[in-house]
Formats: C-alpha cells, structure tokens, sequence
C-alpha cells in the first residue's frame, strides 16, 4: 500500500495582510479622471439622420431613397449579403432615424422605401 501524505491547505491570507500602500501607486485614476460609463456615453451621442452612411449601408439608403423602393432580392443583388443581413441593416437604419416604410412595388413584391418626411 502506498503511503497516503495528509493534504494541508493552506489558509489565504487575510485582508489585515494584504499591504494596501504596496498596491496604490501614483498613477491610479480618481472617480473624477474616470471616463463615464458605456451607457452615458451612448446617451451623448447624436445621431443625425440627415448623413447618409457610407459603404454597403450607402448602397441600401440609395436603393431604398428611389419612388419604387428596393426589394430584398435588389438589395442582396446590390451588397452581396444575405436576407437576414439585409434586414438587420434596415433595422440598424430605423435605429439611425431612418423612416423606413415597407410596402408593395408596381408588381406586387414586398419592396422598402424611405418614408416621405412630410406629413
């Protein structure tokens, strides 16, 4: 039979022991010199749906800004992307402010416009 050793665990140190002036330096931050939380900088930004957005997002504003409107398939034509992704980018286009209608084209597909501003 082999001989067993008795396990000892060894207790952590107390927070008495812990040196706090070994773990502050200089450099730290203060609360004041903290940059603000995610959430209140999310607040400061202003979206300003009058800027079109570039790249493939230009592309589905452009296609969307004419009287037809677009439908998936010409959008999927146009960036190369998927059908999900296609209405994911409309989705984060209404976040952006973009009034977005979807309605049916001249021959009955489902097509998406941009929504006339007036009232």
């Amino acid at each position: 039979m082999p001989n067993k050793i008795p396990r000892t665990i060894a207790a952590p140190p107390s927070l008495a022991a812990i040196d706090t002036a070994a773990t502050t330096t200089s450099h730290d931050l203060s609360p004041v010199d903290c940059p603000p939380p995610r959430a209140d900088r999310a607040a400061e930004v202003v979206r300003n749906p009058d800027t079109a957005p570039a790249g493939k997002l230009g592309v589905i504003v452009e296609r969307l800004s004419v009287s037809d409107g677009a439908t998936v398939a010409d959008l999927i034509a146009a960036t190369g992307w998927q059908a999900h992704t296609i209405r994911a980018a409309i989705s984060r286009l209404r976040r952006r402010g973009l009034a977005i209608a979807l309605g049916a084209d001249a021959e009955g597909r489902k097509a998406y416009r941009l929504a006339s501003s007036e009232g």
